[in-house]
């Protein structure tokens, strides 16, 4: 989820603000102070849904902001597996009601839901995933052409 989470929200790595390619806002609350060394600052920037001046996070670097995704992805239970979330689908609704508007009864639109499916598809072929074993992974295991591409793509927008 965090892939296409980082994919969707910094258009394919190609949008991002002072490391932030997630639009993890520093307006909504208090994190948790075990992120702090990973922040940089704040930047104030008009929100690209609504144009509201929000204040958004910069990170020291850009694995910081991804390890802060994956641990609110986990926190947040958006992954297939999670209570509520049993399906490719299940998953796309919840991302967009938890994380793109906040509003729980929020419908996706068609086509962002098929953008969705076809990253989640993409996701699928690049990382190998156990489902055999329905206890939750430890840790998922990319495929090093995968690794490679992906490094170089945020060698890239750095």
């Amino acid at each position: 989820m965090a892939y296409i989470m980082f994919r969707n929200e910094s258009g394919n790595g190609d949008h991002g603000i002072n490391n932030n390619y997630c639009g993890i806002q520093a307006d909504s609350g208090r994190w948790p102070s075990k992120f702090d060394p990973l922040f940089d600052g704040v930047v104030i920037k008009q929100e690209n849904g609504t144009g509201k001046e929000r204040i958004f996070l910069a990170f020291k670097s850009w694995e910081g902001c991804i390890d802060m995704l994956v641990n609110r992805v986990q926190g947040r239970g958006l992954y297939v597996g999670a209570p509520g979330i049993s399906s490719e689908k299940d998953l796309a609704q919840a991302y967009y009601r938890q994380w793109v508007t906040g509003n729980p009864r929020a419908v996706m639109p068609q086509q962002e839901a098929e953008n969705f499916a076809s990253m989640y598809g993409q996701a699928l072929a690049l990382f190998r995933v156990a489902v055999a074993n329905q206890e939750p992974a430890t840790h998922i295991t990319a495929d090093t052409s995968a690794d490679d591409l992906n490094a170089a793509e945020l060698e890239k927008h750095t």
